[in-house]
């Protein structure tokens, strides 16, 4: 219906972007079905050249910029998951530099201070292992826009999910390069933050407990800070654990069992977690 609208009518824009929209919406449903994602590229590419046509026609109007670079994301995270790396890179560059004139020309609008953060993490996690100095630079950039975005509406909850996410991807990033004392020091703001839901915190826990074991190691450090650091690093492991407990995470098996934990599991904090999770929930 809507191609035969615009046969008809092809300058209407607002119908050009509902059906570029449309084109993108249908490719992230395809995209979060691993057999159908091949369909959800060339769904994806008519979304872009549509919001491309658009930006061309009415560039008086940052919607329709902010639909490209948004369907950009999209695309690139697709490309991501097929391990076409490289295309990710170049389709996540593209959606800077589009998302970069709004955030500059709009610093009022925290939706766009939150798309070009999330963008910016999405880049800093694929250059993890390609470019440390890039990737460390986008994901601290990511993580100061997504924390002006929840300072002008700290009750919007996509916000501090994503700020969670960034901050765990620094985490990452520094475990990768051997920075285990700035991965303990990052992962404390997740405590801050407080997300919404329990898988930043509890992934951070194992990640964190991944540094313990490599501080232990280190004999560029210090006997005193081979004792101290991981003493903080079980330490803060334990409170992201119980933030994730908190948060809803129930499952028993891999507080048993994760060879990650082992050095936890004498704590009397990390007991108390094990009882708590045994312990039925009160019907009353």
């Amino acid at each position: 219906m809507l191609n035969q609208i615009l046969h008809h009518s092809p300058q209407n824009r607002e119908i050009q972007s509902e059906q570029a929209t449309f084109y993108r919406n249908l490719g992230n449903l395809l995209q979060a079905m691993p057999d159908r994602r091949a369909e959800s590229l060339a769904v994806y590419q008519n979304s872009v050249t549509s919001f491309e046509q658009l930006v061309k026609d009415f560039p008086d109007f940052p919607q329709y910029r902010r639909g490209w670079a948004n369907t950009l994301n999209s695309l690139a995270a697709l490309n991501f998951l097929e391990k076409k790396t490289e295309q990710a890179q170049q389709q996540w560059g593209e959606a800077l530099e589009i998302y970069r004139p709004l955030v500059d020309l709009y610093p009022e609008k925290p939706d766009y201070q939150s798309e070009f953060g999330q963008a910016l993490a999405n880049l800093g996690y694929l250059l993890i292992e390609k470019d440390k100095t890039a990737s460390r630079q986008n994901l601290l950039a990511a993580i100061n826009y997504q924390q002006q975005a929840l300072q002008m509406n700290s009750q919007h909850p996509v916000y501090r999910t994503l700020l969670a996410s960034h901050v765990r991807s620094l985490v990452i990033g520094y475990a990768k390069w051997n920075q285990h004392q700035e991965s303990l020091e990052t992962a404390k703001q997740l405590l801050q933050i407080a997300p919404s839901g329990w898988q930043p915190c509890y992934y951070t826990a194992r990640q964190i407990m991944r540094s313990v074991d490599q501080l232990q190691q280190d004999g560029s450090l210090s006997a005193e800070q081979r004792e101290r650091l991981p003493r903080e690093g079980r330490e803060l492991a334990l409170s992201l654990l119980t933030a994730a407990v908190g948060k809803g995470f129930s499952d028993l098996k891999p507080l048993q069992t994760d060879p990650l934990f082992d050095p936890l599991r004498k704590e009397p904090g990390f007991l108390e977690l094990i009882t708590t999770l045994k312990t039925p929930p009160n019907q009353d």
